[in-house]
């Protein structure tokens, strides 16, 4: 069924190259916007914030930056398996990545640097320094706190 939408194996084999080709130049296009970007922050002290504008230019940016394209994948269907073409959709995004929360927390924690941390993040580290995370405070006669 899988070769009979595409035509024939041929049809599906480049039809999968050519995905495989626009997904390499989608991600080259958004190495490049990485790479400009760090050379503009190349040019400045660590400790100086992006500013609101540039930030959300940057966003808008690598927002639009969509590749959609096609993949094979394996599905069960009953007992069976069955091989299908898919949608695949993927998006640039400046999601903080993980691992950065301490480095955020300590700058949070200090006054001079706490204007370094967006500000949609200080919720999330206030949590975090009041071991609130996942809502899992210390609970008398539960399991102790790192501090008690």
């Amino acid at each position: 069924a899988l070769v009979a939408s595409c035509g024939t194996p041929e049809t599906l084999r480049q039809r999968l190259e050519d995905n495989q080709d626009r997904r390499r130049q989608w991600s080259l296009s958004v190495a490049a916007d990485c790479d400009e970007l760090a050379a503009l922050l190349a040019g400045q002290a660590p400790e100086t914030p992006l500013s609101q504008d540039d930030w959300e230019q940057l966003q808008a940016r690598l927002g639009e930056k969509e590749y959609h394209g096609h993949e094979l994948s394996i599905n069960r269907v009953g007992g069976t398996r069955q091989l299908d073409l898919c949608e695949r959709t993927e998006q640039a995004s400046l999601a903080i990545p993980r691992g950065t929360t301490e480095e955020a927390l300590a700058d949070w924690l200090t006054p001079e640097t706490r204007s370094r941390v967006p500000i949609d993040r200080h919720p999330d580290l206030e949590a975090a320094a009041r071991s609130l995370l996942s809502s899992r405070p210390h609970r008398m006669g539960g399991y102790h706190d790192g501090v008690q």
